[in-house]
């Protein structure tokens, strides 16, 4: 699709992931904001390069702009993460934005 005026692309400046650290409690959301609407595909991973969580959300699920989803902090396994340092990734339409997510247990 193609982007539209006025709207943030995906980038590392546009994309968030709270609360930052983690301590074990709700939910982490992770806030990313699009300039066109594509199928984004969000991935975590540990710091040795192991992907342990990800998920795909389809266009028609999204806006022009920002959007939140929730993670609940398991691995793709769902077992609670471990303490310690993770990547997020999120990508979409050759974008690619990634921050890193402490896990504190």
């Amino acid at each position: 699709s193609t982007p539209v005026a006025g709207f943030a692309p995906l980038s590392d400046q546009t994309l968030l992931v709270y609360p930052n650290p983690y301590r074990g409690k709700g939910k982490i959301t992770i806030q990313f904001s699009l300039d066109a609407l594509r199928t984004v595909d969000i991935r975590v991973y540990d710091l040795v390069g192991r992907q342990v969580w990800n998920t795909t959300v389809m266009e028609g699920s999204l806006s022009l702009g920002e959007n939140r989803l929730t993670w609940d902090a398991l691995g793709a396994s769902k077992a609670p993460l471990a303490s310690g340092a993770y990547v997020c990734r999120v990508a979409s339409g050759g974008q690619v934005a990634t921050k890193k997510v402490f896990i504190v247990r």
